[in-house]
């Protein structure tokens, strides 16, 4: 019941709140210093659903409440009197009407006799008039006139189909009609006069903002706002526009009013008319304005234009058509209003004419914003009133939705890596739009900047992906600590070079060049391998002149050569040193075995007689005598003069053969003989 209760004393008798909703009677108030608790005295009581929709708790209540027989209140009781909403719209300080139904029982209270004096009606939504056939107007006489205040809030009626009337009949002194508009229907009969879109006859009321766009069909006296204005003092109609067609029988008709009267019933009457425009056609037998038909003594038409075509029909015409006004009485001022010249032949067709004629092009131009005032606003890209100049109030969503997308392209700016979500919302924004208004946008701009952006993110992303690439492409772990100084050098070198290519090919050609350099630094293993070929190299070459103390120095060359993995035996340049080497050796102890076989004693007699003999026939010839052999060394060969590849191989020594030293000229020599 209560949220909480300061400084104040509170009774509470027969009281009830439903128990779903919560358990306690009050909330708990916390004392800031500056108010004191308040005191309740009594007990709200708590009940459920189902008793209170029951008959009984009624009459608990008493007189003031009754069941809800209409459904209108979830089945608790209702206030006596109470009606559907829509049946009779709440009425205290203003009335709101979202519906046509409620829109049809506020007529129906004010043709009742419910003035609204000092009350304000307002729209809540737009509303179609479809279902009620033939609309009886807001005041449907001047003896059950409105006089309140009526505000649209930029809503619409629609549909609005009427033989009698607009969307209000009688409207008194102190009414007021604006910001409403009557978008569509037909008003009026060729018989009936005083017709309007949004009122038939004002005695004094403003219309602020308001609009037509019903056809209106009358014998005369009759506009595209209102009808006529007869009586009420000072009023004024500011800021309206009409784009329906007016047709008269007979004649006194306008764009925006048909009729300013002078006065009646002992008071006069002063209408301004300013900031409006007429975009409908305007046609009588006699008497056409496009935003007045016939104006009286005392009245001002300031900062109007129109652009409808005004026409009479007639035979003998007195009054005929004006672009601002047919006919305009002595006493009347008419300031800075301009009429389409290609439309009508003048401005004012009986009466003092100040206006000014302007072809298509001169109204539609940024000149006419400027003279007309601040009551008017470009139409941007002609998507309202075909160029010509708007009234400030006007909607323009499509144009806004233009700019709006204009705009975020535009402030795209210079394309970076960080405009892909501006980007991304103008695109969104463009393809929102209709075909329509696609064609009002620039969009080459936007699909330059998306190809620009789609260079830049594939850039950076080869950028990362070959950053990516490179960071992986060494392990530190495999080199030594100054190998592996070098190569994050390098690395670091290839990053920056990276990072500052400006295009995919520039990318590419950092990524192989660093790597290339990278792929130079020796890793421990390379070195290693270096230094194992080194080695086994160098052992070969210390083997040098082959003897026979050179077996150990060819053995342990040829183990650390065994040693060696087939692609690192394949970089031993100097391996042909060592078969040599090994070849030479080979033949030095078999040349020593064979001479160490030569100078033995015969083991056996028959051995030594058949020594003795082979010496007894060689003493008998002229030979001289044979003298023992020295032992036999051959000279390795030296291994600079070595041929690698393939050798030839020496025939060897016949081992038939018998050895013969002998002297001559003081020289040793040898010759193999055939035995």
């Amino acid at each position: 019941m209560f949220g909480s209760i300061a400084e104040a004393a509170v009774t509470v008798e027969n009281v009830y709140y439903l128990s779903e909703t919560n358990p306690l009677m009050n909330g708990v108030f916390t004392d800031d210093g500056s108010d004191t608790v308040g005191t309740v005295t009594g007990t709200a009581v708590a009940m459920d659903a189902s008793d209170m929709k029951n008959a009984d708790f009624v009459s608990r209540l008493g007189n003031a409440f009754v069941k809800d027989a209409d459904a209108i209140n979830g089945g608790y009781p209702v206030l006596a009197g109470q009606k559907p909403l829509g049946e009779e719209p709440a009425v205290r300080a203003r009335v709101e009407i979202g519906t046509a139904e409620e829109l049809k029982a506020f007529a129906d209270r004010v043709n009742a006799g419910e003035s609204f004096t000092d009350k304000t009606v307002l729209l809540t939504n737009h509303i179609d008039l479809s279902d009620f056939q033939n609309w009886t107007q807001i005041g449907r006489s001047s003896s059950v006139q409105f006089d309140g205040i009526f505000d649209g809030q930029g809503y619409v009626i629609d549909n609005l189909y009427s033989t009698t009337g607009g969307l209000f009949g009688y409207v008194g002194t102190n009414a007021v009609i604006k910001n409403v508009g009557v978008a569509s229907g037909e008003i009026g009969s060729d018989n009936l006069s005083w017709m309007g879109g949004i009122a038939r006859w004002s005695n004094g009321a403003d219309f602020i903002n308001c609009w037509n766009g019903a056809d209106i069909i009358c014998s005369g006296w009759s506009g595209g706002i209102v009808g006529t204005v007869r009586d009420g003092g000072d009023s004024i109609i500011k800021g309206c526009y009409n784009v329906g067609s007016v047709t008269a029988r007979d004649g006194a008709v306008g764009g925006i009013v048909g009729h300013l009267a002078t006065g009646s019933n002992g008071t006069s009457v002063h209408v301004i008319v300013s900031e409006c425009y007429n975009a409908g056609a305007v046609t009588a037998k006699d008497n056409a304005g496009g935003i007045v038909g016939r104006a009286q003594d005392g009245h001002v038409i300031r900062n109007c234009y129109n652009v409808g075509k005004v026409s009479v029909t007639g035979d003998n015409i007195l009054d005929g058509a004006g672009g601002i006004a047919s006919l305009v009485t002595s006493d009347n001022e008419i300031i800075n209003c301009y009429y389409h010249s290609e439309m009508t032949t003048c401005g004012v067709s009986n009466g003092n004419d100040t206006t000014v004629g302007k072809t298509a092009e001169e109204l539609q131009a940024d000149a006419m914003l400027q003279l007309l005032g601040d009551g008017f606003k470009q139409d941007r890209y002609a998507l309202v009133n075909h160029g010509y100049p708007l009234l400030h109030w006007q909607k323009t969503e499509d144009a806004d939705a233009v700019d709006a997308v204009a705009d975020r392209i535009a402030a795209i700016g210079t394309v970076t890596a960080d405009s892909a979500d501006a980007i991304r919302a103008a695109r969104a924004a463009y393809d929102a739009l209709s075909d329509e208004l696609k064609a009002l946008v620039n969009v080459s701009v936007l699909e330059a900047a998306e190809r620009e952006l789609d260079g830049i993110l594939q850039l950076a992303q080869a950028k990362e992906d070959a950053l990516r690439e490179l960071d992986a492409y060494k392990n530190p772990s495999d080199y030594r600590a100054e190998q592996a100084e070098e190569l994050e050098r390098l690395h670091s070198a290839g990053q920056e070079a990276v990072r500052a290519a400006e295009t995919i090919e520039a990318v590419k050609a950092a990524l192989a060049a660093a790597k290339a350099d990278m792929d130079a630094v020796k890793t421990d293993r390379q070195l290693s391998d270096e230094e194992a070929v080194r080695s086994v190299s160098e052992a070969i070459a210390a083997i040098g002149t082959v003897t026979a103390d050179s077996a150990d120095a060819i053995r342990a060359a040829r183990a650390a050569y065994d040693a060696l993995s087939d692609a690192l035996k394949e970089r031993i340049e100097n391996y042909a040193v060592l078969t040599a080497a090994e070849e030479a050796l080979a033949a030095l102890r078999e040349a020593e075995t064979t001479t160490g076989a030569d100078t033995e004693e015969p083991d056996t007699e028959e051995e030594t007689s058949s020594a003795q003999e082979s010496t007894s026939d060689a003493d008998t010839s002229d030979s001289p005598r044979p003298m023992r052999m020295p032992p036999i060394r051959r000279t390795p060969p030296d291994p600079r003069k070595v041929r690698t590849g393939r050798r030839r191989r020496e025939k060897p020594m016949p081992t038939d053969a018998v050895l013969l030293y002998h002297w001559a000229s003081g020289l040793w020599q040898y010759s193999a003989l055939r035995l």
